[in-house]
Protein backbone atom coordinates (compact mmCIF):
# COMPACT_ATOMS: atom_id res chain seq x y z
CA UNK A 1 0.00 0.00 0.00
CA UNK A 2 1.12 3.64 -1.00
CA UNK A 3 -0.73 6.62 -0.05
CA UNK A 4 -1.53 4.49 3.46
CA UNK A 5 -1.58 7.39 5.75
CA UNK A 6 -4.35 9.36 3.58
CA UNK A 7 -8.12 9.81 4.17
CA UNK A 8 -8.58 6.83 1.90
CA UNK A 9 -5.44 5.18 2.97
CA UNK A 10 -6.20 4.96 6.62
CA UNK A 11 -9.44 3.62 5.83
CA UNK A 12 -8.59 1.17 3.08
CA UNK A 13 -6.06 -0.29 5.53
CA UNK A 14 -8.62 -0.78 8.55
CA UNK A 15 -11.28 -1.92 6.04
CA UNK A 16 -9.21 -4.74 4.24
CA UNK A 17 -7.93 -5.93 7.86
CA UNK A 18 -11.17 -6.46 9.57
CA UNK A 19 -13.13 -7.41 6.73
CA UNK A 20 -9.99 -9.91 5.31
CA UNK A 21 -8.62 -11.20 8.19
CA UNK A 22 -6.86 -14.44 6.00
CA UNK A 23 -4.66 -11.43 5.27
CA UNK A 24 -1.57 -12.21 6.85
CA UNK A 25 1.04 -9.34 5.60
CA UNK A 26 0.64 -5.62 4.57
CA UNK A 27 3.49 -3.74 3.15
CA UNK A 28 3.08 0.03 4.49
CA UNK A 29 5.14 2.37 2.27
CA UNK A 30 6.11 5.55 4.33
CA UNK A 31 8.35 8.40 4.22
CA UNK A 32 10.59 10.41 6.96
CA UNK A 33 8.36 13.60 7.29
CA UNK A 34 8.81 16.93 9.50
CA UNK A 35 12.14 15.13 11.63
CA UNK A 36 9.94 11.62 12.42
CA UNK A 37 10.72 8.37 10.98
CA UNK A 38 8.15 6.45 9.15
CA UNK A 39 8.52 4.54 12.72
CA UNK A 40 7.19 7.07 14.61
CA UNK A 41 4.49 8.21 11.71
CA UNK A 42 2.97 4.54 11.70
CA UNK A 43 2.85 4.55 15.64
CA UNK A 44 0.62 7.60 16.09
CA UNK A 45 -1.34 6.69 12.72
CA UNK A 46 -2.10 3.19 13.98
CA UNK A 47 -3.60 5.56 17.19
CA UNK A 48 -6.47 7.19 15.38
CA UNK A 49 -9.80 6.33 16.78
CA UNK A 50 -10.25 5.25 13.29
CA UNK A 51 -8.54 1.45 14.25
CA UNK A 52 -10.37 1.28 17.81
CA UNK A 53 -13.07 -0.80 16.56
CA UNK A 54 -10.98 -3.14 14.26
CA UNK A 55 -8.16 -3.09 17.70
CA UNK A 56 -10.96 -4.18 19.73
CA UNK A 57 -12.30 -7.05 17.00
CA UNK A 58 -8.53 -8.43 16.41
CA UNK A 59 -5.73 -8.70 18.79
CA UNK A 60 -2.08 -8.06 17.58
CA UNK A 61 -3.61 -7.28 14.49
CA UNK A 62 -0.73 -4.05 14.37
CA UNK A 63 2.02 -7.13 13.75
CA UNK A 64 0.36 -7.85 10.04
CA UNK A 65 1.66 -4.50 9.30
CA UNK A 66 5.61 -3.91 7.99
CA UNK A 67 6.37 -0.77 7.25
CA UNK A 68 8.71 0.19 4.48
CA UNK A 69 10.87 3.34 4.13
CA UNK A 70 9.95 5.02 0.91
CA UNK A 71 9.45 7.53 -0.76
CA UNK A 72 7.63 8.41 -4.25
CA UNK A 73 8.75 11.73 -4.99
CA UNK A 74 12.54 9.62 -5.09
CA UNK A 75 14.13 7.68 -7.89
CA UNK A 76 12.99 3.95 -7.34
CA UNK A 77 10.96 5.18 -4.68
CA UNK A 78 13.78 5.76 -1.88
CA UNK A 79 13.87 1.98 -1.63
CA UNK A 80 17.03 0.06 0.05
CA UNK A 81 17.65 -2.97 -1.75
CA UNK A 82 16.55 -5.12 1.30
CA UNK A 83 13.44 -3.89 0.80
CA UNK A 84 12.76 -4.33 -2.72
CA UNK A 85 13.79 -8.16 -2.29
CA UNK A 86 11.54 -7.94 0.82
CA UNK A 87 8.66 -6.57 -0.58
CA UNK A 88 8.46 -9.50 -3.76
CA UNK A 89 5.98 -11.21 -2.57
CA UNK A 90 3.46 -9.12 -2.97
CA UNK A 91 -0.27 -9.91 -4.46
CA UNK A 92 -1.72 -7.02 -4.83
CA UNK A 93 -0.74 -2.98 -4.72
CA UNK A 94 -2.97 -0.44 -4.04
CA UNK A 95 -1.20 2.81 -5.31
CA UNK A 96 -2.22 6.56 -4.30
CA UNK A 97 0.48 8.25 -2.99
CA UNK A 98 0.47 11.33 -4.63
CA UNK A 99 1.03 14.90 -4.15
CA UNK A 100 -2.72 16.49 -4.42
CA UNK A 101 -2.22 20.18 -4.10
CA UNK A 102 -3.41 21.88 -7.30
CA UNK A 103 -0.46 24.12 -7.24
CA UNK A 104 2.76 21.92 -6.21
CA UNK A 105 5.58 23.41 -8.79
CA UNK A 106 5.76 20.97 -11.81
CA UNK A 107 9.14 19.17 -11.13
CA UNK A 108 7.83 18.05 -7.53
CA UNK A 109 4.37 16.95 -9.08
CA UNK A 110 6.10 14.77 -11.97
CA UNK A 111 8.52 13.38 -9.82
CA UNK A 112 6.41 11.93 -7.10
CA UNK A 113 3.12 11.08 -9.42
CA UNK A 114 4.35 10.19 -12.65
CA UNK A 115 7.72 8.88 -11.75
CA UNK A 116 6.42 7.75 -8.79
CA UNK A 117 4.11 5.67 -10.87
CA UNK A 118 6.34 4.45 -13.38
CA UNK A 119 9.02 3.21 -10.99
CA UNK A 120 6.51 1.43 -8.90
CA UNK A 121 5.26 -0.39 -11.68
CA UNK A 122 8.97 -1.31 -13.22
CA UNK A 123 9.24 -2.72 -9.36
CA UNK A 124 5.71 -4.91 -9.93
CA UNK A 125 7.09 -6.33 -12.93
CA UNK A 126 9.54 -8.38 -10.52
CA UNK A 127 6.64 -9.73 -8.29
CA UNK A 128 5.65 -13.43 -9.88
CA UNK A 129 2.74 -13.44 -7.71
CA UNK A 130 0.90 -10.33 -8.18
CA UNK A 131 -2.97 -10.40 -8.88
CA UNK A 132 -3.63 -7.01 -9.15
CA UNK A 133 -2.23 -3.42 -9.70
CA UNK A 134 -4.91 -0.84 -8.47
CA UNK A 135 -3.95 2.81 -9.38
CA UNK A 136 -6.46 6.02 -7.99
CA UNK A 137 -6.86 8.69 -10.08
CA UNK A 138 -9.23 11.25 -10.12
CA UNK A 139 -12.80 12.01 -11.79
CA UNK A 140 -11.06 15.13 -13.17
CA UNK A 141 -8.13 13.55 -14.91
CA UNK A 142 -9.64 14.09 -18.49
CA UNK A 143 -11.79 17.55 -17.16
CA UNK A 144 -11.14 18.62 -20.76
CA UNK A 145 -13.74 16.50 -21.97
CA UNK A 146 -17.28 17.42 -21.66
CA UNK A 147 -17.97 13.76 -20.88
CA UNK A 148 -15.92 11.43 -19.27
CA UNK A 149 -16.04 7.46 -19.97
CA UNK A 150 -14.87 4.54 -18.42
CA UNK A 151 -11.55 4.17 -20.58
CA UNK A 152 -7.93 5.43 -21.41
CA UNK A 153 -7.40 8.87 -23.04
CA UNK A 154 -4.21 10.23 -24.80
CA UNK A 155 -2.22 11.74 -22.32
CA UNK A 156 -1.33 15.68 -22.47
CA UNK A 157 2.21 14.43 -23.03
CA UNK A 158 4.17 11.43 -22.52
CA UNK A 159 5.33 9.74 -19.07
CA UNK A 160 9.07 9.66 -20.30
CA UNK A 161 9.05 13.19 -21.81
CA UNK A 162 7.43 14.91 -18.78
CA UNK A 163 10.28 13.20 -16.97
CA UNK A 164 13.10 13.71 -19.61
CA UNK A 165 11.78 17.49 -19.68
CA UNK A 166 11.79 18.42 -15.61
CA UNK A 167 15.19 16.48 -15.10
CA UNK A 168 16.90 19.18 -18.01
CA UNK A 169 14.93 22.29 -17.01
CA UNK A 170 16.55 24.40 -14.45
CA UNK A 171 14.44 26.14 -11.59
CA UNK A 172 14.36 29.22 -13.44
CA UNK A 173 12.88 27.25 -16.84
CA UNK A 174 10.03 25.92 -14.90
CA UNK A 175 7.73 29.01 -15.47
CA UNK A 176 7.20 26.95 -18.87
CA UNK A 177 4.21 25.75 -16.71
CA UNK A 178 1.41 27.51 -17.82
CA UNK A 179 2.01 26.40 -21.69
CA UNK A 180 2.98 22.38 -20.60
CA UNK A 181 -0.77 22.62 -19.22
CA UNK A 182 -2.70 23.29 -21.73
CA UNK A 183 -6.37 23.05 -21.36
CA UNK A 184 -5.57 21.32 -18.15
CA UNK A 185 -6.37 23.64 -15.09
CA UNK A 186 -3.50 22.64 -12.85
CA UNK A 187 -0.59 20.47 -12.28
CA UNK A 188 -2.72 18.27 -10.36
CA UNK A 189 -5.28 16.91 -12.80
CA UNK A 190 -2.58 17.19 -15.40
CA UNK A 191 -0.34 14.82 -13.46
CA UNK A 192 -2.65 12.26 -13.48
CA UNK A 193 -3.98 12.45 -16.91
CA UNK A 194 -0.03 11.64 -17.75
CA UNK A 195 -0.21 9.15 -14.68
CA UNK A 196 -3.27 7.02 -16.04
CA UNK A 197 -1.24 6.27 -19.56
CA UNK A 198 1.91 5.26 -17.63
CA UNK A 199 -0.14 2.43 -15.71
CA UNK A 200 -1.30 1.79 -19.39
CA UNK A 201 2.35 2.08 -20.69
CA UNK A 202 4.38 0.00 -17.84
CA UNK A 203 1.37 -2.28 -16.52
CA UNK A 204 3.41 -4.98 -19.31
CA UNK A 205 0.77 -7.91 -18.90
CA UNK A 206 -0.12 -7.00 -15.14
CA UNK A 207 -4.04 -7.33 -14.20
CA UNK A 208 -4.11 -3.67 -13.51
CA UNK A 209 -7.08 -1.42 -12.90
CA UNK A 210 -7.76 2.34 -12.63
CA UNK A 211 -10.29 4.20 -10.05
CA UNK A 212 -11.38 7.66 -10.40
CA UNK A 213 -13.23 9.16 -7.56
CA UNK A 214 -14.52 12.23 -7.61
CA UNK A 215 -14.72 14.35 -4.45
CA UNK A 216 -14.08 13.02 -1.43
CA UNK A 217 -16.01 13.53 1.55
CA UNK A 218 -16.41 12.18 5.21
CA UNK A 219 -17.19 8.84 5.95
CA UNK A 220 -20.99 7.90 5.89
CA UNK A 221 -21.17 4.91 7.96
CA UNK A 222 -18.21 2.80 8.18
CA UNK A 223 -16.20 2.27 10.44
CA UNK A 224 -17.35 5.52 11.84
CA UNK A 225 -19.85 7.78 10.64
CA UNK A 226 -18.80 11.36 9.72
CA UNK A 227 -14.90 10.32 9.96
CA UNK A 228 -12.45 12.43 8.34
CA UNK A 229 -8.83 13.57 9.71
CA UNK A 230 -8.26 17.11 7.03
CA UNK A 231 -10.29 20.30 6.08
CA UNK A 232 -9.49 19.91 2.24
CA UNK A 233 -12.31 21.05 -0.30
CA UNK A 234 -15.79 20.60 0.52
CA UNK A 235 -14.96 19.56 4.13
CA UNK A 236 -12.97 23.12 4.60
CA UNK A 237 -15.70 24.81 2.89
CA UNK A 238 -18.46 23.40 5.28
CA UNK A 239 -16.24 23.73 8.35
CA UNK A 240 -15.59 27.21 7.23
CA UNK A 241 -18.96 28.12 6.99
CA UNK A 242 -20.47 26.39 10.49
CA UNK A 243 -17.86 27.87 12.69
CA UNK A 244 -18.41 31.49 10.65
CA UNK A 245 -15.28 31.89 8.64
CA UNK A 246 -16.41 31.97 5.50
CA UNK A 247 -19.31 34.22 4.82
CA UNK A 248 -19.25 33.87 1.14
CA UNK A 249 -18.18 31.06 -1.53
CA UNK A 250 -18.20 32.28 -5.54
CA UNK A 251 -19.06 29.73 -7.52
CA UNK A 252 -21.89 28.51 -10.59
CA UNK A 253 -25.22 27.37 -9.19
CA UNK A 254 -25.78 25.69 -12.48
CA UNK A 255 -22.78 23.31 -11.84
CA UNK A 256 -23.03 19.76 -9.79
CA UNK A 257 -20.57 19.21 -7.06
CA UNK A 258 -19.89 15.12 -7.68
CA UNK A 259 -19.07 14.63 -3.96
CA UNK A 260 -18.86 10.91 -2.17
CA UNK A 261 -17.94 9.15 1.05
CA UNK A 262 -15.13 8.18 1.70
CA UNK A 263 -16.15 4.43 2.88
CA UNK A 264 -17.71 4.13 -0.36
CA UNK A 265 -14.77 4.72 -2.63
CA UNK A 266 -12.46 2.79 0.02
CA UNK A 267 -14.94 -0.28 -1.10
CA UNK A 268 -14.88 0.76 -4.55
CA UNK A 269 -11.27 0.26 -4.72
CA UNK A 270 -11.50 -3.19 -2.98
CA UNK A 271 -14.10 -4.75 -5.00
CA UNK A 272 -12.34 -3.28 -8.39
CA UNK A 273 -8.91 -5.35 -6.72
CA UNK A 274 -11.03 -8.20 -6.37
CA UNK A 275 -12.56 -7.88 -9.79
CA UNK A 276 -9.65 -7.51 -12.10
CA UNK A 277 -7.39 -10.34 -10.17
CA UNK A 278 -10.51 -12.61 -10.63
CA UNK A 279 -10.35 -11.55 -14.70
CA UNK A 280 -6.98 -10.55 -15.49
Amino acid sequence: ITGGLGVLGRLRMERLLRCCPEITTIYLLVRAKKQKDPQTRFKEYFNDVLFERLKREQKDVEKKIIVIEGDTSLLNLGLSEKDRDRIKDTDLIFHSAASVRFLDNIRLIVNTNIRGTRDLLLLAQEMTSLKAFVYVSTAYSHCVYNKIEEKLYKPPMKTDDIIRLTEILIKDQLDLTLSLLGKWPNTYAFSKAICEDTVRQYSNGIPTCIVRPSIVVATEKEPIAGWINNLYGLTGVIFGGATGVLRTLYCDKDLICEIIPADYVVNNIIAAAWNVAGKR
